[in-house]
């Protein structure tokens, strides 16, 4: 999940103009509530397809939505059955407060970069903080730490330091 900071991304969605960061996050947080809400539509067992009987489906595992909010309206259920696994894995992706209580509240997964081991650590130490409001266990959410790493056969290489060269250094390709 990506609430783009793209100005152009916009026009993708019937909007005139973008969203501020905060009500992009407003938005995705709102969709996510939809998307699960229609993802349990149909309970695991809800369609018995029983020949004999011509009973399809169990109208008791089958869930209406109803959303209204302030950004969608939504019926539901979702017209299709239940996949295997139930729903898709939600992955966030970024680091901003934002971006961390969305992950909090709905994501499988974060995928982000700190430009060291202490913030790689404070992130991490911070959102799993952050699960518990949202009636989460800290093994339900997994954070991926991107990294960055050059090689060579460059003097400078060859001695052991392992900065990479300034000009690909992560926080200078942002």
């Amino acid at each position: 999940m990506v609430t783009s900071p793209l100005e152009g991304s916009a026009k993708n969605f019937s909007r005139a103009q973008h969203p501020d960061h905060a009500l992009r996050y407003r938005i995705a947080d709102e969709y996510l509530q939809v998307v699960k809400g229609l993802w349990d539509s149909w309970e695991e067992d809800a369609f018995v397809r029983n020949k004999e009987t011509g009973q399809f489906f169990d109208k008791n595992k089958l869930h209406t939505l109803d959303h209204h909010g302030d950004f969608f309206k939504v019926a539901g259920p979702l017209n299709i059955a239940r996949t295997p696994q139930g729903r898709p894995i939600i992955f966030q992706a970024g680091a901003s407060d934002d971006g961390k209580k969305l992950a909090a509240r709905h994501a499988d997964a974060i995928f982000t970069h700190q430009d060291s081991l202490a913030e790689a650590q404070a992130f991490y130490r911070d959102v799993k903080s952050q699960l518990a409001a949202y009636q989460r266990s800290p093994d339900q959410l997994h954070i991926f730490q991107a990294s960055a790493s050059s090689s060579g056969m460059t003097p400078r290489t060859r001695s052991g330091s392992t900065r990479p060269p300034r000009r690909w250094s992560p926080s200078r390709m942002r």
